[in-house]
């Protein structure tokens, strides 16, 4: 607060009403991230592909942070389609996860699920075959559409299963 509150005295309300309060907001915020007393910071952006306008300066922002101050991490998350992220990979900083690396803790987690819906009522093995078979196909090794795939799976009957995890969509970014 103290150095968003140190450029509002000495701007006023001015700070946020015209084309420069986005410049203006950068530096506050370059120097929270100088700032010698900074506790680690997180940084979490999702779907960083869907971002249109601006990207390239994003990324700059970021390779900027990562330069100014080791307590700075990102999460980025992105499709893998879509490379924005060829500047920041010469970071020493950047960890990309490979969606096949994940094939076989994905395959755990599902086998997990199905585990958990053992006891529910209309899962018999034939029925946790039919979606055991589905779930893998369709999952992408995506942790996040399994799970919500098993979501509305333990909120059902096991004599519907079928026909809902067939109605999701397969792919997260259907769903934006």
């Amino acid at each position: 607060m103290s150095h968003l509150l140190q450029k509002y005295k000495d701007a006023g309300a001015s700070l946020f009403k015209d084309q420069n309060s986005f410049y203006a907001l950068l530096e506050v915020f370059k120097a929270m991230l100088t700032d010698r007393e900074l506790s680690p910071v997180y940084l979490v952006v999702d779907v960083l592909d869907k971002c249109s306008e601006d990207r390239k300066e994003f990324i700059s922002l970021i390779l900027t942070t990562l330069t100014l101050s080791c307590k700075v991490k990102w999460l980025l998350s992105s499709c893998l389609e879509v490379d924005l992220l060829a500047k920041i990979k010469t970071s020493k900083t950047l960890v990309e996860l490979d969606t096949e690396r994940l094939r076989d803790p994905v395959k755990a987690y599902i086998k997990h699920k199905l585990n958990i819906l053992k006891g529910k009522k209309g899962y018999n093995k034939a029925i946790l075959d039919e979606i055991s078979g589905i779930v893998h196909y369709r999952a992408g090794n995506t942790f996040l559409w399994v799970a919500l795939a098993f979501k509305v799976l333990e909120q059902k009957h096991g004599q519907y299963a079928f026909r809902l995890i067939s109605k999701m969509l397969s792919r997260l970014s259907d769903l934006y």
